[in-house]
């Protein structure tokens, strides 16, 4: 908007509320609405609404990217994946949107949660008459992870045996080396052994052979995938976030951060950080919108990591408040900062709870001017 407006970041002011499902979309294709707005605004000096009719949001907002991919794959008598070969073709829309991020990612995960020791994956991103496609679930992650997992269950039928073998077979161990050369974090074995034994997978897939022998008309099947996914962004700089916290001086707690709620629990989570760190009732915290003029330089609240990053700066935060607030109370109690502790919206010296209430300590770093 600013560039578009020919004006500076900080003359514009964007306050967003919580939305009502997070799918990717909102990403990045909203701005244009944003834009289309602000200009009539800027124009008209009016307030401007605009409200897509469903149909044509349907029509123009791009959706996940379809993919066309082709793999060879090969394995040894030991069951090993040894070599995997695979092309992607990205079917980006009319422009190119996330479209090269989305295929960053797409190779990231082109070997799920395998170790392949020789592989070779290239992927194009293709032009095509469409509204662009964009930002969704998974973020190009699925697409990747479906034709591994598609190559397996090919080999597994020209072998006649279950595809869960050649999986389990092939699965990360901490140590292996991913094909861009990140050193894999693994848990997958662990995982597999307790999801087949939480569930039983050897009855139920008894149970399924079963069925399937004595049924002519309905079958049944099983599958079981294990998933790797990369959690954060793959352009670094976007891995930060911030937050600003306000304790007033009747006690309530006013905090804003970087991240948007769009049904995920992110305000809940925030609230549980501010309360537990302050060791308050949660009826004092108020989670406030996500507001240019209270946070600055936001990265969009996505690659699953918009909780940790946020918390984590909120955290930081209280926890330098809450250190100003116990040398206050160690002050006025003519004691060691050690013996001061909150607990339960009360302030305890030496473990022993004294007649000052969170609200009061907050009045008593007022008066002393402390922020």
């Amino acid at each position: 908007t600013a560039r578009i407006l020919k004006i500076p970041m900080n003359l514009i002011e964007v306050d967003t509320t919580r939305l009502g499902g997070g799918f990717g979309g909102k990403e990045d294709q909203a701005t244009t609405w944003a834009v289309l707005c602000a200009l009539a605004s800027y124009y008209l000096k009016k307030p401007v609404k605009y409200c897509l009719h469903r149909m044509e949001d349907m029509r123009i907002t791009g959706k996940r990217h379809p993919y066309s991919s082709d793999f060879k794959i090969g394995l040894n008598k030991d069951l090993k994946i040894i070599a995997y070969e695979t092309t992607f073709y990205q079917n980006a829309g009319a422009a190119a949107d996330l479209s090269p991020a989305v295929m960053e990612r797409t190779l990231f995960h082109c070997t799920n949660s395998y170790f392949v020791p020789n592989v070779k994956a290239t992927a194009y991103s293709c032009r095509t008459n469409l509204p662009p496609n964009t930002a969704f679930r998974g973020f190009g992650g699925p697409q990747g992870m479906f034709v591994i997992e598609a190559a397996i269950a090919k080999m597994a039928e020209q072998l006649k045996i279950p595809a869960s073998v050649i999986q389990q077979k092939n699965l990360l161990k901490t140590g292996y080396e991913f094909p861009y050369g990140q050193i894999a974090q693994s848990e997958a074995n662990e995982c597999w052994d307790k999801a087949a034994e939480l569930y039983n997978v050897k009855k139920l897939q008894k149970d399924v052979d079963d069925f399937n022998a004595s049924s002519k008309l309905y079958k049944k099947g099983m599958a079981l995938m294990p998933i790797c996914f990369g959690i954060s962004f793959t352009k670094t700089h976007m891995n930060q976030a911030r937050t600003l916290v306000h304790v007033y001086n009747d006690g309530s707690v006013g905090v804003s951060t970087a991240g948007v709620e769009m049904g995920q629990g992110l305000n809940t989570k925030i609230l549980q950080v501010a309360t537990s760190i302050f060791s308050i009732d949660p009826a004092r915290v108020k989670i406030n919108t996500t507001n240019t003029y209270r946070i600055a330089n936001t990265s969009p609240t996505a690659a699953s990591a918009s909780s940790d990053l946020n918390g984590k700066a909120t955290e930081i935060a209280c926890l330098a408040i809450l250190q100003r607030l116990k040398q206050v109370a160690a002050d006025e109690w003519k004691t060691e900062l050690s013996s001061v502790e909150i607990k339960n919206d009360w302030l305890y010296i030496n473990k022993k709870k004294t007649e000052w209430q969170w609200n009061k300590l907050a009045w008593a770093a007022f008066e002393k001017r402390v922020s």
